[in-house]
């Protein structure tokens, strides 16, 4: 079952929009995930370290730790069809995270975006990446 998200419109000025765009786009993300992501931060700092949920980074370790080696077989799939593209976003919600909330809530991001995106994955790819997704999402519980 897909995340349950609650649509908002956002007025901004057309060179803060312009920013996030530059930004997103260098993150290879898109813009609504990078002001997700950004969201995420703040309420992430604001709450003393803990995720938007309330897990402790100790708690989003273990989870991350479990996905870990799933989340590596992804890249490599993903590689190997040729969507290197998508390989290197997941690369990346790793990569760009300091704590493992922040990866579990990046990972759980991108790992959403494939899913909903146009690309048809083998059915095995398929059912890991929606695996990887729920077992994120309850990490977050």
């Amino acid at each position: 079952m897909a995340e349950k998200k609650k649509a908002i419109l956002l007025r901004i000025p057309a060179d803060l929009a312009d920013a996030l765009q530059r930004w997103s786009a260098e993150e290879l993300r898109s813009v609504n995930s990078q002001i997700e992501f950004l969201l995420r931060e703040a309420v992430r700092k604001r709450s003393g370290g803990r995720s938007p949920a309330g897990v402790s980074e100790s708690a989003a370790a273990v989870v991350f730790a479990d996905v870990y080696p799933f989340v590596q077989q992804v890249i490599g799939e993903l590689r190997t069809l040729g969507l290197t593209d998508w390989a290197q976003r997941v690369e990346r919600a790793l990569s760009f995270s300091g704590t493992p909330g922040e990866m579990l809530l990046n990972l759980r991001a991108t790992l959403g975006e494939l899913k909903g995106a146009a690309v048809i994955l083998p059915d095995d790819l398929d059912r890991t990446v929606g695996g990887i997704v729920r077992v994120l999402a309850r990490g977050e519980d």
